[in-house]
């Protein structure tokens, strides 16, 4: 009698993913990069010309791979108005209509710890708005519902941070929730979602 044995081979990782990212180097160019469907810390060479990256942390700044930050179709969409909890986190399982995913540009409040001024530098937008810095320097959390789009522009991920602390309540340790959700039906680049892309979409 012959055995048949059926070997499954694993890619991706199981989601939802809860995990602490160190970014605690006040260095400008020391970014902790993440793949979002590996679910793990990547090093790529250069950054700016890497679509082995979706998300980069620096203290309290994120990066995706879009705009300035790198070559990949990546981005981020928030709902300031409604934020996460366990409830309205679960519920989430598709990306809403008429989402607008922002790139990354120059922003504003890079802190220099040397000098304690503060300085622009490259991040998203929307993800900047994941906090507030509060009495005695404290981070106080907006919990805003955000979307970020892979480096690929092919897959959606809900995203939370929890949190900016580690166990000895060391900041620079940021954790987040994330989870792979369905997309709509759009193509990329395509602004007024006509389903053809032309001028209409650059004016």
């Amino acid at each position: 009698m012959h055995k048949i044995y059926l070997i499954l081979i694993f890619i991706g990782y199981i989601f939802p993913v809860t995990m602490m990212i160190d970014a605690s180097d006040w260095d400008p160019d020391s970014w902790t990069y993440l793949n979002l469907y590996l679910g793990s810390i990547v090093d790529p060479d250069n950054g700016q010309n890497n679509l082995g990256w979706d998300l980069a942390f620096q203290r309290y700044h994120i990066r995706t791979n879009s705009g300035l930050a790198g070559i990949g179709n990546g981005g981020a969409y928030v709902d300031s108005i409604n934020v996460w909890d366990d409830t309205s986190y679960a519920l989430l399982t598709e990306v809403p209509d008429n989402s607008f995913f922002e790139s990354d540009t120059i922003v504003d409040g890079f802190y220099d710890i040397d000098n304690h001024e503060y300085y622009p530098g490259i991040a998203n937008p929307a993800l900047e708005t994941w906090s507030n810095i509060g009495a005695n320097f404290q981070m106080e959390y907006t919990n805003n519902q955000f979307i970020v789009r892979s480096a690929s522009g092919n897959e959606f991920y809900k995203f939370w941070v929890t949190n900016y602390y580690n166990s000895n309540g060391t900041s620079g340790f940021i954790t987040i929730v994330f989870d792979l959700i369905n997309s709509i039906d759009f193509i990329l680049g395509d602004v007024n979602q006509d389903n053809i892309i032309d001028i209409l979409d650059v004016v």
